[in-house]
Formats: structure tokens, sequence, C-alpha cells
């Protein structure tokens, strides 16, 4: 047989190539499916597929095991078949490794590198999925957290739901009750209303002009009443100078000679009284006067409108819870800083308290000035000031000191009427 010696000395290079193709030619032989080789040039069929933890990587677990121990490297020595074609192909072999005797160690250094990066990989591989699998075991434990939580919010939301329909229902019977007990209350009112009218009506047609002839033959002359009522007139004119605009309105204005008083001194102002033919008297000299029975017809005024409310011989008709909604009323539709004007007969007159307060049939009962000052102080109005009137002079005895003709003075000929000066304060 031919030495390597030989063919390494006297080959030239053409020799040389066809040896080494004729060697590659024997190792493709070589690497059959079985062979160590076979993934080297072929590849691994599907057929020969493992997992690593339950990856399908088969080319990189048999990389990993090319350099376990009794694996053979690139550039060992193949077994050598008892056949002449094996002793052949072996020496070709043998021959080749020495031509190549300075690159077989690269390659084998090479080879077990490729094999260390694939084991490294596999372990890399295995860690992650360790690492995937617990990571779905915890996103599983929390999703079913999560669901169980999910499902207590929609029992939550279902029991909640639940509640507000039933409270909607009940909200909705309550509307409907609440919408039944207006009605009635609505249809109560009208009710009342017509009574009123119907009483007003009846009142109206047998006595309207009695109590205008009443006036006139108790009363006393239209322009005396003016003259005595200009007493109240500087009051007035303050209280609207401090609230210019805003008009006076007389409570039981009756034939309207302090409207007059008011409108002479350029003070704008209306009325209320429940007589038709002094509203018609009225309405001949201009004032803006309408019918209404007190208290009601004060509710419909509007808040902090007026800068004088007056009433001049009105309370004493009253009943008292009616005389204390007109006082409240009063203060309601006074503008802060507007007065209050009222006059009544002086009861601390004998006279006027046993004999005169009577003369009309509709007085309720007398009003002391202490008591009447005590009300008005009571609802909120302050700075009073009592204004004795009607003096009767001619039968006053002398003043000469003496306790019987100061008693006889006080209460016989005490004054016979008294007004009342009260004022709203400023916010």
């Amino acid at each position: 047989m031919i030495s390597s010696l030989e063919l390494r000395t006297n080959a030239n290079e053409s020799d040389r190539r066809r040896l080494l193709d004729s060697a590659a030619k024997i190792l493709r032989q070589q690497a059959t499916p079985e062979s160590r080789f076979h993934a080297l040039v072929e590849g691994v069929p599907d057929a020969t597929l493992s997992s690593i933890s339950g990856l399908a990587l088969p080319y990189t677990e048999r990389v990993s095991h090319m350099a376990e121990p009794g694996q053979a490297l690139v550039g060992d020595m193949p077994p050598q078949p008892p056949t002449l074609r094996g002793r052949v192909g072996a020496v070709l072999v043998s021959i080749v490794r020495r031509m190549l005797f300075w690159y077989t160690e690269q390659i084998r250094a090479q080879h077990k590198r490729i094999a260390d990066a694939a084991r490294e990989q596999v372990r890399v591989l295995q860690e992650l999925t360790a690492a995937e699998r617990r990571g779905r075991a915890a996103l599983d434990e929390l999703s079913e957290g999560v669901a169980g939580q999910l499902a207590g919010l929609q029992d939550e939301v279902a029991r909640v739901a639940g509640g507000l329909e039933a409270a909607a229902g009940r909200d909705q019977q309550n509307a409907d009750k609440i919408e039944t007990i207006g009605a009635e209350m609505r249809s109560l009112l009208d009710r009342v209303s017509a009574l009123e009218k119907l009483a007003g009506s009846s009142y109206s047609s047998g006595l309207d002009h009695f109590f205008v002839q009443h006036a006139e033959a108790f009363r006393g002359d239209r322009e005396e009443i003016k003259r005595r009522l200009a007493v109240y007139l500087p009051y007035a004119q303050k209280a609207y100078a401090d609230a210019p605009q805003l008009p006076a309105l007389d409570l039981g204005c009756g034939r309207g000679e302090w409207l007059e008083v008011l409108a002479a001194a350029g003070i704008p102002g209306g009325g209320i009284d429940s007589n038709r033919e002094f509203i018609a008297g009225c309405a001949t000299l201009g004032p803006d006067v309408t019918e209404g029975h007190l208290p009601h017809a004060l509710r419909s005024v509007v808040a902090e409108s007026r800068a004088v409310v007056s009433a001049i011989h009105v309370l004493e008709h009253l009943a008292f819870q009616d005389l204390l909604e007109v006082v409240d009323e009063t203060v309601r539709i006074l503008k802060p800083g507007g007065i209050a004007i009222f006059e009544t007969p002086n009861p601390k007159n004998l006279f006027v308290s046993s004999n005169n307060f009577y003369l009309d049939p509709t007085h309720r009962q007398p009003l002391p000035s202490e008591f009447l000052a005590f009300v008005l102080q009571a609802r909120g109005l302050s700075e009073l000031e009592v204004i004795p009137l009607q003096y009767a002079n001619s039968d006053r005895l002398p003043d000469d000191g003496y306790p019987t003709a100061v008693f006889l003075n006080d209460h016989f000929f005490a004054a016979q009427d008294y007004g009342i000066i009260a004022r709203k304060a400023p916010h």
C-alpha cells in the first residue's frame, strides 16, 4: 500500500484535489441515517425528534450530546469496518487527517464550543419553560381568584339593582301618593276659595253700603281725617327717601284718605280692602287698590317690596291669629329700614273702652298700647314710638297736680286713639 509520506511528497496539486474529492465522497457515503455524521450532512428526519422540557428542539438536543464522553468528535478516526472497502476508506481518511493535521484540532475545539453552547441553550430553555409553567400556574390561580371576585361583584350588583328597583317602586308609590294628596289639597283650596268668594259676595251684597254709611256717621269728615293722618307723613317721607322707588301699602284703606295724603307728598301707594264700594271710590282717585281679605291678601305681595306698610284702625277687627299673621307679613314685605304704621282705639280711655269701641260691630277686642308694642317687638320690628292721638282737650280737668285730677284726665280724658311707628331693622 502506498504510504502517506510518498503521496504527500510526489503528488501534485491536482492529485491532492482528486484525493480530497474521493475522501469527501466516502464521507457522504458513510453518513447514513444511523451515522453520527448524518446531522452534519443531511439533518435529522422528523421521526427522530425528541423534546427538551416540553419544547420540540431535536437538533439542539443532539448537538448538546456531541461532546459527551464516548461520543466521537469531528476529526476522530471512524471505526474501521472489516471489509476491504472499509480498510481502503480508513487509509484514505488517515491520509486526509494527516494532510489536515493543522486544522483538525480547530475543528474539534469548534465542535466542543458548539456542543457547550447547545447545552447552555438547553439549560436556558429549560429554565424559561419552568418559569413559564410557574407563570401559567400563577395566572391560572389569579384567573380563578378574579373569576370568583367577578362572580361576587355580579351578585352584589344584582342585589343592589334589585334594591334600586324596589326603591324605585316605592318612590313611584310615594310620588303617586304625593300627587294624590296634592290633587286633594288643590281641590280643597279651590273649594275654600269658592266659599270665600261666596261669603264675600254675600257679605258685600248686604253690608258694603251699610259700612260706607257707618264711616260717614262715625269716622268723621274726610278732610278732618286727612289732617289727623298727616302726623305720620314725616315718618313715611323719611322711609321713602331711604328706599326710593318702593311704594307704600295701606291695609284696610277704606275711603283712601291716607293714600291721598301720601300721593300729595309724592309717595306712590296702593291699598287692600274688602269693601267693594270703598274700592270703587278709591279707583276714582287713582290709587292702586285691590279687593282682598286680610291676612290672605298679603301672601301674594313680593317680599321687601314696600317702604311703608300701614293699617289705620284695622288690627282691632282681626282675630288674634290673623293679627299675628298680618304683623308677620308686614315684616316680610317691608324693605329693611322701612316702617310700619298701626293706629287703633286707645282702651286706656274709659269712654273709648266702655262705649266708643263698640260703635263698630266688627271690632273684636281693644288692644292696649303696651300689649301691641310687645307683639311688634316679638315679631321682629324695632325702634317703636307710641303717639297718643285725639285728645278731647275741652273736657280735661285743669292740671293742678291733684291725684284725683290726674286719674280722671288719664282715664276719662286720655287720647282716644294711639299710633305706633315701628321700623324693620336693616340687614
